[in-house]
């Protein structure tokens, strides 16, 4: 059981991040394919060059704690193979 949530705690945040990392490296894209530049923190593109911020920058708290969340899941993973590992020697 505890392995199932460790799993879940895990790859969840880590599909959150990527999606909304994606999400606006594609507006970007599209905001070079128009010969623009793409302000994020505007979430516009933009004729003049912004001044670079990275993801993390803008999105800190929201980062750290689905990093956070998915480090918990990595405990939650180890403790539940050990007992696994435990329950099935004892049989």
């Amino acid at each position: 059981m505890i392995t199932r949530i460790g799993v879940i705690f895990f790859t969840i945040p880590c599909i959150i991040l990527l999606t909304l990392y994606g999400m606006e490296l594609s507006a970007a894209t599209d905001c070079q394919q128009l010969n623009l530049y793409y302000d994020a923190f505007n979430q516009t593109c933009v004729e003049s060059q912004p001044e670079f911020s990275s993801f993390y920058m803008r999105n800190t708290y929201l980062v750290n704690i689905l990093l956070l969340v998915s480090t918990i899941g990595a405990f939650a993973l180890i403790v539940g193979m050990v007992q696994d590992k435990k329950a099935r020697q004892q049989k």
